[in-house]
Protein backbone atom coordinates (compact mmCIF):
# COMPACT_ATOMS: atom_id res chain seq x y z
CA UNK A 1 0.00 0.00 0.00
CA UNK A 2 1.39 4.18 -0.68
CA UNK A 3 2.53 5.07 2.47
CA UNK A 4 3.82 8.45 3.66
CA UNK A 5 6.13 8.87 6.47
CA UNK A 6 6.37 12.11 8.60
CA UNK A 7 8.85 15.13 7.28
CA UNK A 8 10.24 15.16 10.88
CA UNK A 9 12.58 12.01 9.80
CA UNK A 10 14.77 14.44 7.51
CA UNK A 11 17.38 16.40 8.28
CA UNK A 12 17.67 19.36 6.37
CA UNK A 13 20.39 21.34 5.61
CA UNK A 14 20.11 25.11 4.57
CA UNK A 15 22.26 25.94 1.17
CA UNK A 16 24.35 28.94 1.73
CA UNK A 17 23.79 31.86 -1.29
CA UNK A 18 27.52 33.33 0.15
CA UNK A 19 30.03 31.44 -2.09
CA UNK A 20 30.56 33.89 -4.93
CA UNK A 21 30.25 36.82 -2.59
CA UNK A 22 32.95 35.14 -0.47
CA UNK A 23 34.98 34.46 -3.29
CA UNK A 24 34.92 38.13 -4.80
CA UNK A 25 35.99 39.47 -1.00
CA UNK A 26 38.53 37.14 -1.00
CA UNK A 27 40.13 38.57 -4.27
CA UNK A 28 39.63 41.84 -3.04
CA UNK A 29 41.57 41.04 0.31
CA UNK A 30 44.22 39.73 -2.02
CA UNK A 31 43.69 35.60 -0.74
CA UNK A 32 42.50 34.29 -4.10
CA UNK A 33 45.56 33.50 -6.84
CA UNK A 34 46.30 36.37 -9.23
CA UNK A 35 44.18 36.33 -12.49
CA UNK A 36 42.38 33.47 -11.36
CA UNK A 37 38.77 33.49 -12.05
CA UNK A 38 35.47 33.76 -9.74
CA UNK A 39 34.20 30.56 -11.42
CA UNK A 40 37.21 28.71 -10.36
CA UNK A 41 36.01 28.92 -6.97
CA UNK A 42 35.39 25.16 -5.88
CA UNK A 43 31.90 24.12 -5.58
CA UNK A 44 31.18 22.55 -2.62
CA UNK A 45 28.16 19.56 -3.17
CA UNK A 46 25.66 20.15 0.24
CA UNK A 47 23.29 17.49 1.03
CA UNK A 48 19.53 18.49 1.25
CA UNK A 49 18.26 14.69 2.32
CA UNK A 50 19.57 11.32 3.68
CA UNK A 51 18.53 8.37 1.64
CA UNK A 52 20.29 5.62 -0.54
CA UNK A 53 19.54 7.92 -3.37
CA UNK A 54 18.95 7.18 -6.93
CA UNK A 55 18.21 8.08 -10.81
CA UNK A 56 17.83 11.56 -11.99
CA UNK A 57 15.96 14.08 -10.08
CA UNK A 58 13.04 16.61 -11.14
CA UNK A 59 12.77 20.35 -9.80
CA UNK A 60 10.40 22.19 -9.31
CA UNK A 61 10.11 25.72 -8.25
CA UNK A 62 10.22 25.38 -4.67
CA UNK A 63 10.50 20.95 -4.61
CA UNK A 64 12.66 18.63 -5.92
CA UNK A 65 11.45 15.03 -6.44
CA UNK A 66 14.07 12.26 -6.44
CA UNK A 67 14.16 8.04 -6.22
CA UNK A 68 15.90 6.08 -3.26
CA UNK A 69 17.56 2.88 -4.27
CA UNK A 70 14.92 0.94 -2.16
CA UNK A 71 11.38 1.96 -4.29
CA UNK A 72 11.03 5.76 -2.15
CA UNK A 73 9.83 8.57 -4.15
CA UNK A 74 10.61 11.73 -1.78
CA UNK A 75 9.28 15.74 -2.22
CA UNK A 76 11.98 17.88 -0.28
CA UNK A 77 12.32 21.64 -0.32
CA UNK A 78 14.78 22.79 -2.78
CA UNK A 79 16.40 25.65 -0.10
CA UNK A 80 16.15 23.69 3.33
CA UNK A 81 15.91 20.26 2.15
CA UNK A 82 13.15 19.88 4.30
CA UNK A 83 10.52 16.91 3.80
CA UNK A 84 6.88 17.59 2.19
CA UNK A 85 6.47 13.77 1.66
CA UNK A 86 7.43 10.26 0.42
CA UNK A 87 5.71 7.60 -1.38
CA UNK A 88 6.45 3.74 -1.12
CA UNK A 89 6.29 2.05 -5.24
CA UNK A 90 5.98 -1.19 -5.60
CA UNK A 91 4.86 -1.58 -1.82
CA UNK A 92 1.73 -3.38 -2.52
CA UNK A 93 2.25 -7.07 -3.61
CA UNK A 94 -0.25 -7.91 -6.97
CA UNK A 95 -1.85 -11.41 -7.71
CA UNK A 96 -0.15 -12.92 -4.64
CA UNK A 97 2.95 -12.15 -5.71
CA UNK A 98 6.08 -11.31 -2.76
CA UNK A 99 6.65 -7.90 -1.76
CA UNK A 100 9.70 -6.76 -4.13
CA UNK A 101 13.01 -6.88 -2.30
CA UNK A 102 15.50 -5.80 -5.09
CA UNK A 103 16.26 -2.18 -6.17
CA UNK A 104 14.35 0.70 -7.89
CA UNK A 105 13.38 -0.59 -11.37
CA UNK A 106 13.27 2.83 -12.99
CA UNK A 107 15.89 5.87 -12.43
CA UNK A 108 13.87 9.14 -13.67
CA UNK A 109 11.36 11.63 -12.40
CA UNK A 110 9.46 13.45 -14.67
CA UNK A 111 7.70 16.39 -13.38
CA UNK A 112 4.53 17.90 -15.52
CA UNK A 113 2.32 20.97 -14.06
CA UNK A 114 1.04 19.40 -10.67
CA UNK A 115 1.93 15.85 -11.30
CA UNK A 116 5.27 13.90 -10.67
CA UNK A 117 5.93 10.61 -12.22
CA UNK A 118 8.03 8.08 -11.45
CA UNK A 119 9.27 4.87 -12.30
CA UNK A 120 9.39 1.85 -10.70
CA UNK A 121 8.84 -0.98 -13.02
CA UNK A 122 4.91 0.72 -13.78
CA UNK A 123 4.84 4.16 -13.80
CA UNK A 124 3.37 6.05 -10.82
CA UNK A 125 1.76 8.98 -10.54
CA UNK A 126 1.31 11.58 -7.24
CA UNK A 127 0.14 15.04 -6.98
CA UNK A 128 2.78 17.03 -6.51
CA UNK A 129 2.24 19.31 -4.13
CA UNK A 130 0.43 16.83 -1.55
CA UNK A 131 1.87 13.24 -2.57
CA UNK A 132 -1.10 12.02 -3.05
CA UNK A 133 -1.51 8.46 -5.62
CA UNK A 134 -3.04 10.00 -8.71
CA UNK A 135 -2.85 7.00 -11.45
CA UNK A 136 -0.40 4.25 -12.08
CA UNK A 137 0.08 1.63 -15.12
CA UNK A 138 -0.52 -1.79 -14.53
CA UNK A 139 2.46 -3.67 -17.24
CA UNK A 140 4.02 -6.41 -15.71
CA UNK A 141 5.68 -7.52 -18.75
CA UNK A 142 6.48 -4.05 -20.16
CA UNK A 143 7.92 -2.75 -17.38
CA UNK A 144 7.25 0.65 -18.82
CA UNK A 145 8.89 2.34 -15.01
CA UNK A 146 12.30 1.13 -16.33
CA UNK A 147 12.25 3.24 -19.59
CA UNK A 148 10.24 6.50 -19.02
CA UNK A 149 11.03 9.34 -21.17
CA UNK A 150 10.24 12.60 -22.03
CA UNK A 151 6.41 14.36 -21.79
CA UNK A 152 4.88 15.17 -25.29
CA UNK A 153 2.90 18.15 -26.11
CA UNK A 154 -0.51 18.58 -24.44
CA UNK A 155 0.28 17.00 -21.44
CA UNK A 156 1.50 13.67 -22.10
CA UNK A 157 4.31 11.53 -20.80
CA UNK A 158 5.73 8.64 -22.69
CA UNK A 159 7.77 5.83 -22.38
CA UNK A 160 9.31 2.81 -23.88
CA UNK A 161 8.55 -0.93 -23.12
CA UNK A 162 10.39 -4.72 -22.34
CA UNK A 163 7.44 -5.71 -25.22
CA UNK A 164 8.76 -4.03 -28.44
CA UNK A 165 6.11 -0.93 -27.86
CA UNK A 166 6.18 2.85 -27.22
CA UNK A 167 3.05 4.14 -25.34
CA UNK A 168 2.32 7.72 -24.30
CA UNK A 169 0.12 8.65 -21.30
CA UNK A 170 -2.23 11.22 -20.02
CA UNK A 171 -0.07 12.92 -17.28
CA UNK A 172 -3.12 14.69 -15.73
CA UNK A 173 -5.86 10.94 -15.85
CA UNK A 174 -3.00 8.37 -16.87
CA UNK A 175 -5.30 7.13 -19.81
CA UNK A 176 -3.25 5.77 -22.41
CA UNK A 177 -3.32 8.36 -25.08
CA UNK A 178 -1.50 6.06 -27.45
CA UNK A 179 0.31 2.65 -28.21
CA UNK A 180 2.75 2.10 -30.44
CA UNK A 181 4.02 -1.31 -31.89
CA UNK A 182 7.33 -1.42 -33.30
CA UNK A 183 9.17 -4.58 -33.31
CA UNK A 184 8.56 -7.89 -32.00
CA UNK A 185 8.14 -9.00 -28.36
CA UNK A 186 11.61 -9.67 -27.53
CA UNK A 187 12.65 -5.70 -28.72
CA UNK A 188 13.26 -3.31 -25.77
CA UNK A 189 12.55 -0.32 -26.32
CA UNK A 190 14.50 2.27 -24.43
CA UNK A 191 13.88 5.54 -22.82
CA UNK A 192 12.37 8.18 -25.68
CA UNK A 193 13.06 11.27 -26.16
CA UNK A 194 10.17 14.22 -27.70
CA UNK A 195 11.05 16.14 -30.32
CA UNK A 196 8.66 18.66 -31.44
CA UNK A 197 5.73 16.05 -33.50
CA UNK A 198 8.34 12.95 -33.06
CA UNK A 199 8.98 10.60 -30.59
CA UNK A 200 12.46 8.99 -30.77
CA UNK A 201 13.91 5.71 -29.20
CA UNK A 202 17.09 3.31 -29.44
CA UNK A 203 15.74 -0.07 -29.44
CA UNK A 204 18.03 -3.35 -29.18
CA UNK A 205 16.01 -6.69 -30.58
CA UNK A 206 16.94 -9.73 -28.42
CA UNK A 207 15.30 -11.76 -30.37
CA UNK A 208 17.69 -11.44 -33.26
CA UNK A 209 20.47 -13.54 -34.13
CA UNK A 210 22.79 -11.94 -33.68
CA UNK A 211 21.51 -8.96 -31.68
CA UNK A 212 20.42 -6.28 -33.56
CA UNK A 213 18.99 -2.77 -32.91
CA UNK A 214 18.51 1.20 -34.02
CA UNK A 215 16.63 3.74 -33.79
CA UNK A 216 12.89 4.37 -34.20
CA UNK A 217 10.68 7.20 -34.71
CA UNK A 218 6.93 7.61 -34.28
CA UNK A 219 4.20 10.60 -34.25
CA UNK A 220 4.36 12.55 -30.83
CA UNK A 221 0.23 12.96 -31.30
CA UNK A 222 -0.78 9.58 -32.79
CA UNK A 223 2.25 7.07 -32.19
CA UNK A 224 1.86 6.33 -36.21
CA UNK A 225 5.16 5.00 -37.16
CA UNK A 226 7.46 7.43 -39.37
CA UNK A 227 10.85 4.75 -39.66
CA UNK A 228 12.59 2.46 -37.97
CA UNK A 229 16.13 2.38 -38.85
CA UNK A 230 18.76 -0.90 -37.49
CA UNK A 231 21.95 -0.10 -37.68
CA UNK A 232 24.28 -2.18 -40.05
CA UNK A 233 26.39 -5.38 -38.37
CA UNK A 234 30.39 -3.72 -38.16
CA UNK A 235 31.60 -6.97 -36.71
CA UNK A 236 31.47 -9.97 -36.37
CA UNK A 237 31.86 -10.38 -32.63
CA UNK A 238 30.00 -7.38 -31.52
CA UNK A 239 26.35 -7.10 -32.05
CA UNK A 240 24.76 -3.58 -33.42
CA UNK A 241 21.81 -3.06 -30.65
CA UNK A 242 20.70 0.55 -29.65
CA UNK A 243 22.22 1.93 -26.35
CA UNK A 244 20.99 5.40 -24.89
CA UNK A 245 18.44 7.48 -25.88
CA UNK A 246 19.04 9.35 -29.33
CA UNK A 247 19.84 13.55 -29.64
CA UNK A 248 18.41 15.43 -32.39
CA UNK A 249 19.80 18.67 -33.63
CA UNK A 250 19.72 20.47 -37.17
CA UNK A 251 17.93 18.02 -38.87
CA UNK A 252 20.34 14.58 -37.93
CA UNK A 253 18.72 12.43 -35.11
CA UNK A 254 22.59 11.17 -33.68
CA UNK A 255 22.34 7.79 -31.35
CA UNK A 256 25.22 5.15 -30.80
CA UNK A 257 25.29 1.18 -31.65
CA UNK A 258 27.05 -1.20 -29.17
CA UNK A 259 29.81 -2.00 -31.17
CA UNK A 260 30.70 1.86 -30.41
CA UNK A 261 29.98 3.64 -33.67
CA UNK A 262 28.09 6.92 -34.08
CA UNK A 263 25.67 7.60 -36.75
CA UNK A 264 23.70 10.46 -37.45
CA UNK A 265 20.48 10.18 -39.06
CA UNK A 266 17.91 11.87 -41.27
CA UNK A 267 15.38 13.17 -38.82
CA UNK A 268 12.47 12.93 -42.15
CA UNK A 269 13.56 9.90 -43.35
CA UNK A 270 16.08 7.80 -40.61
CA UNK A 271 18.52 7.45 -43.86
CA UNK A 272 22.52 7.33 -42.39
CA UNK A 273 23.48 10.56 -43.56
CA UNK A 274 26.86 9.67 -42.26
CA UNK A 275 29.25 7.84 -39.26
CA UNK A 276 31.80 8.43 -36.96
CA UNK A 277 33.69 5.05 -35.75
CA UNK A 278 34.45 3.73 -32.47
CA UNK A 279 36.80 5.40 -29.63
CA UNK A 280 39.75 4.02 -28.78
CA UNK A 281 42.03 4.90 -25.45
CA UNK A 282 45.30 4.48 -24.81
CA UNK A 283 44.25 2.86 -21.51
CA UNK A 284 42.07 1.19 -23.18
CA UNK A 285 43.19 -0.58 -26.36
CA UNK A 286 39.78 -0.90 -28.24
CA UNK A 287 40.62 -4.10 -29.79
CA UNK A 288 43.62 -5.19 -27.64
CA UNK A 289 43.87 -8.48 -29.31
CA UNK A 290 42.20 -10.99 -31.74
CA UNK A 291 38.41 -11.90 -29.71
CA UNK A 292 39.26 -9.65 -27.40
CA UNK A 293 36.76 -6.80 -28.83
CA UNK A 294 34.55 -5.15 -25.93
CA UNK A 295 30.50 -3.96 -26.62
CA UNK A 296 30.19 -0.08 -25.68
CA UNK A 297 27.42 1.73 -24.12
CA UNK A 298 27.70 5.78 -25.51
CA UNK A 299 25.25 8.38 -24.25
CA UNK A 300 24.66 11.06 -26.79
CA UNK A 301 23.80 15.04 -25.64
CA UNK A 302 23.66 17.70 -27.77
CA UNK A 303 25.47 21.24 -27.20
CA UNK A 304 25.15 23.52 -29.73
CA UNK A 305 26.65 22.63 -33.17
CA UNK A 306 28.80 19.66 -31.24
CA UNK A 307 27.34 16.13 -30.00
CA UNK A 308 28.98 14.93 -26.40
CA UNK A 309 29.29 11.56 -26.45
CA UNK A 310 30.44 8.94 -23.67
CA UNK A 311 31.93 6.01 -23.86
CA UNK A 312 33.18 2.67 -21.62
CA UNK A 313 36.10 3.12 -22.63
CA UNK A 314 36.30 6.35 -20.38
CA UNK A 315 36.74 8.83 -23.52
CA UNK A 316 34.30 11.98 -22.93
CA UNK A 317 34.32 13.15 -26.86
CA UNK A 318 32.79 16.34 -28.89
CA UNK A 319 32.25 16.02 -32.17
CA UNK A 320 31.45 18.58 -34.87
CA UNK A 321 27.87 18.06 -36.07
CA UNK A 322 28.53 19.49 -39.56
CA UNK A 323 32.20 18.10 -40.27
CA UNK A 324 32.04 14.68 -37.82
CA UNK A 325 35.39 15.97 -36.65
CA UNK A 326 36.35 15.91 -33.21
CA UNK A 327 36.47 18.81 -31.24
CA UNK A 328 38.01 17.80 -28.16
CA UNK A 329 38.60 14.50 -26.29
CA UNK A 330 38.66 13.88 -22.38
CA UNK A 331 39.62 10.98 -20.48
CA UNK A 332 40.13 10.56 -16.63
CA UNK A 333 42.24 7.43 -16.19
CA UNK A 334 41.56 7.15 -12.56
CA UNK A 335 37.87 7.61 -12.54
CA UNK A 336 37.44 4.91 -15.24
CA UNK A 337 34.50 4.61 -17.80
CA UNK A 338 31.94 7.63 -18.36
CA UNK A 339 29.22 5.72 -20.51
CA UNK A 340 26.59 5.52 -18.36
CA UNK A 341 25.01 9.39 -18.91
CA UNK A 342 25.36 13.23 -19.17
CA UNK A 343 23.93 16.29 -18.41
CA UNK A 344 24.79 19.34 -20.70
CA UNK A 345 23.81 22.45 -19.10
CA UNK A 346 25.05 26.43 -20.92
CA UNK A 347 28.58 25.63 -21.05
CA UNK A 348 29.13 22.92 -18.55
CA UNK A 349 28.94 19.17 -19.37
CA UNK A 350 28.16 17.38 -16.25
CA UNK A 351 29.77 13.21 -16.74
CA UNK A 352 28.99 10.30 -13.37
CA UNK A 353 32.09 8.31 -13.67
CA UNK A 354 32.66 4.39 -12.67
CA UNK A 355 34.67 6.08 -9.80
CA UNK A 356 31.80 7.41 -8.41
CA UNK A 357 32.96 11.07 -9.32
CA UNK A 358 30.89 13.77 -11.22
CA UNK A 359 33.56 15.57 -13.52
CA UNK A 360 32.79 19.04 -14.54
CA UNK A 361 33.57 19.90 -18.23
CA UNK A 362 33.91 23.31 -20.03
CA UNK A 363 31.94 22.08 -23.93
CA UNK A 364 33.42 24.93 -25.46
CA UNK A 365 37.35 23.09 -25.09
CA UNK A 366 36.96 20.19 -22.95
CA UNK A 367 39.24 21.05 -20.00
CA UNK A 368 38.08 19.63 -16.63
CA UNK A 369 36.58 22.40 -14.55
CA UNK A 370 35.48 20.78 -11.09
CA UNK A 371 35.30 17.32 -9.40
CA UNK A 372 33.08 16.39 -7.28
CA UNK A 373 32.52 13.75 -4.91
CA UNK A 374 34.38 11.63 -1.99
CA UNK A 375 34.32 8.08 -0.86
CA UNK A 376 30.92 8.85 1.18
CA UNK A 377 29.06 10.60 -2.00
CA UNK A 378 29.29 8.64 -4.68
CA UNK A 379 27.82 10.10 -7.78
CA UNK A 380 26.61 7.24 -10.33
CA UNK A 381 23.67 9.39 -12.01
CA UNK A 382 23.66 12.48 -14.02
CA UNK A 383 22.24 15.67 -12.37
CA UNK A 384 19.61 17.71 -13.20
CA UNK A 385 20.51 21.56 -13.59
CA UNK A 386 18.08 24.25 -12.55
CA UNK A 387 19.19 27.48 -13.14
CA UNK A 388 22.58 28.33 -11.42
CA UNK A 389 22.18 24.99 -9.68
CA UNK A 390 23.00 21.18 -10.01
CA UNK A 391 20.95 18.58 -8.24
CA UNK A 392 22.31 14.66 -8.02
CA UNK A 393 21.57 11.58 -5.55
CA UNK A 394 24.24 9.62 -4.21
CA UNK A 395 24.66 6.60 -2.17
CA UNK A 396 23.85 9.19 1.26
CA UNK A 397 21.34 11.27 0.05
CA UNK A 398 20.33 13.96 -2.50
CA UNK A 399 22.81 16.92 -2.68
CA UNK A 400 22.69 20.38 -4.15
CA UNK A 401 25.56 22.79 -5.82
CA UNK A 402 25.99 26.14 -6.49
CA UNK A 403 28.13 26.27 -9.51
CA UNK A 404 28.60 30.03 -9.58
Amino acid sequence: MLSARSASSSRPARVSPLVGVVAALLVAAGHWPSGQRLAAAVPVPVRLHASAGWGQPAVGDRTVFYLSKDHQLFAVDSGTGAEHWRRTLNGEPRNGEPRMTDTTAGSRVVLESDVVIAGDGDLFAFDARSGWPRWRTFDESGVPGRFLGSVAGRGRVCAGTATGTLACWQVATGQEHWRARVAGIRVTIFAPVVDDDLVLAAFTDFGSVPRSGGVVAVGASDGRPRWLTRFPRTSTVLAAGGTGPPAASGGIVAAASTDGTLYGLNRATGLVQWTVPPVTSPAVPRHPSPGAEHEDFRAVKSSGSRLVVTSLTGVLTAVELDTRHTAWRFQSPPDGSNGFGLTVHGPLVYVPFASGRLLIIDAHNGRQRHVLGKPTQRFYWPPTAAGRRIYLTAEDGLYVVDIE
